[in-house]
């Protein structure tokens, strides 16, 4: 009878052993990375997920008032006596009275953004030609402020100085009302941005901010 190659089954053992050394590494190693990983990002992530969530319904919501012109009717209108942004742009529907076409602003961020689950700060910036970049409050929460988890989206119009103005009409409290006048013959008082580049048709930009939580 031929013996057995002993130094087979030792060479196979020692595979065999390598083979299970190897597997150990290997689990020990992903194990260990495991580990190491944060976990914050992933304990957070719903938190994350409904922040982008927001901002992306907040951003799309300014997009569509900016093509469909709400955007543009809204920077326009004023207030009748300072000049400054309508105390109506961004209220709801049911405190709204007159002409409503700059108003579709608020109606559209009301709708998309119920009062009952959100909160939200609405703002317009634009640049002075003595004071530089100036912000306007135009629509604030008196709730609450701002917490962690507020998104901030803009959207940019621009303005032309043979863009027309809109008011509120005498004795209207809210509404604003078309208005021929332009506003490259706007004076001093009559609109809150002025025209940085009188030589030509560009007349201002203004950033449209929606803070919203």
């Amino acid at each position: 009878m031929v013996g057995k190659d002993t130094r087979t089954t030792d060479r196979a053992q020692a595979y065999t052993l390598e083979g299970l050394v190897s597997a150990i590494i290997l689990v020990s190693a992903v194990l260990y990375g495991i580990q190491a990983v944060d976990a914050a990002p992933w304990t957070g992530g719903s938190v994350d997920e409904e922040a982008e969530s927001l901002r992306t319904a907040a951003s799309d919501t300014l997009a569509i008032a900016k093509e469909n012109g709400t955007l543009r009717r809204a920077v326009t209108c004023v207030g009748d006596s300072d000049g400054e942004p309508h105390d109506a742009i961004g209220h709801k529907p049911s405190n709204l009275g007159g002409d409503h076409a700059v108003t579709n602003l608020g109606t559209l961020l009301h709708t998309t953004f119920p009062s009952e689950e959100f909160s939200f700060n609405l703002y317009f910036e634009y640049w002075h030609s003595t004071n530089g970049r100036e912000q306007a409050l135009v629509y604030p929460n008196t709730r609450q402020p701002p917490d962690e988890n507020a998104v901030t989206v803009v959207e940019r119009v621009t303005l032309y100085d043979s863009m027309g103005m809109s008011w509120n009409s005498a004795g209207q409290s809210y509404g604003c009302a078309h208005y021929d006048q332009q506003l490259e013959a706007a004076s001093s008082g009559d609109f809150y941005a002025d025209d940085v580049d009188s030589p030509q048709e560009l007349y201002n930009v203004v950033e449209v901010r929606l803070v919203i939580w």
